[in-house]
């Protein structure tokens, strides 16, 4: 099972860093468990989509608030957005408008148009929310990929090393090891 896989690669690393001088002195694997859905979720959001599994929306179902614009509500389990393009677009999305592109999507003049397509994120009280501007039509074929959170168990296994070094660096924090901590964020980083 992954989580284990994982839990055994938190150790492995402990041990790589050098933090303790006697075995007896390592962690509880229950500890490292508690840490690991927080260690998973932190990976998900630092690592760019290209470089996680993607979730397929294509088939879900638009709600049409007007003048081309249309909107889809995400799950609690929603981390980001990867890729969309409808068939009515001249290219696809790959990233989100920025909050000064958000701006000018109020206006008929300077909002987004099928040579110039724009995806807002919004967050609510309710979640996320992902609008779609410039879809003129009822055309919907789409192509729509998002990244959702995953639990480690069911993570694939290029993943592992990411996740492992996140649980090592959140574990050795909490106990205090902050040089050693941060070693392990580095060893992080070059997953991104």
């Amino acid at each position: 099972m992954v989580r284990e896989k994982i839990i055994e690669a938190v150790k492995v690393r402990i041990n790589e860093l050098g933090v303790f001088d006697d075995i007896n002195e390592m962690p509880e694997l229950d500890y490292i468990d508690k840490l690991l859905d927080d260690s998973t979720e932190h990976v998900f959001r630092l690592l760019p989509y290209n470089k996680l599994p993607l979730t397929n929306l294509s088939d879900s179902q638009l709600t049409h608030v007007g003048n081309g614009v249309y909107y889809l509500p995400m799950g609690e389990d929603y981390i980001k957005f990867a890729e969309c393009k409808f068939d009515v677009w001249k290219r696809h999305v790959n990233r989100v408008a920025t909050d000064n592109e958000k701006i000018l999507q109020s206006s008929d003049i300077t909002m987004g148009k099928p040579s110039r397509p724009v995806v807002v994120e919004n967050k609510t009280d309710m979640g996320a929310e992902l609008w779609f501007y410039s879809v003129p039509g009822d055309n919907l074929n789409k192509r729509l990929f998002v990244v959702v959170l995953m639990k480690p168990e069911d993570c694939p296994d290029n993943l592992v090393d990411a996740i492992a070094w996140r649980c090592t660096s959140d574990y050795l924090l909490s106990i205090g090891k902050v040089a050693e901590s941060q070693k392990a964020t580095d060893r992080l980083e070059t997953y991104v």
